[in-house]
């Protein structure tokens, strides 16, 4: 996350850097916590397919970006 936020790689993050990375993780980190909501509690243990499901958006992105 902090690679992400350093626009000008020189290594150090100012809040403008930031604020944007540090926003759309807490609305990543929320989004995924109402989809593990609504898997029923039986499902509810952590499995590949568990996984695969919350993570989806962010192993794109990545693979975007790698």
């Amino acid at each position: 996350m902090l690679a992400l936020a350093d626009e000008n790689p020189n290594g150090k993050i100012s809040w403008k850097e930031f604020i944007p990375i540090g926003i759309k993780a807490i609305q990543i980190f929320l989004e995924r916590n109402k989809r593990l909501a609504k898997v029923p509690s039986a499902l509810n243990t952590i499995c590949k397919d568990t996984l695969r499901a919350l993570y989806s958006s962010e192993l794109k992105k990545a693979n975007e970006i790698l």
